[in-house]
């Protein structure tokens, strides 16, 4: 546990992880977009299924 305090209180931490994700961000970005284009479609419909079906099942208490 002291390891994991003293990893999270030094100031260098952040610099490295800001420089770890500006070098990475440039590999991961075009692999997650690919990814996340075919579900785009299926989340929107599913989106408008939730929010349109308790309007038509709904009844009065």
């Amino acid at each position: 546990m002291a390891l994991i305090d003293d990893v999270k209180d030094s100031p260098g931490v952040g610099i490295f992880i800001g420089i770890g994700a500006v070098l990475l961000a440039p590999v991961l970005l075009p692999i997650l977009a690919s990814a996340a284009r075919p579900l785009a479609p299926q989340i929107s419909s599913a989106a408008v299924g939730l929010t349109t079906s308790p309007k038509k099942g709904a009844t009065p208490w």
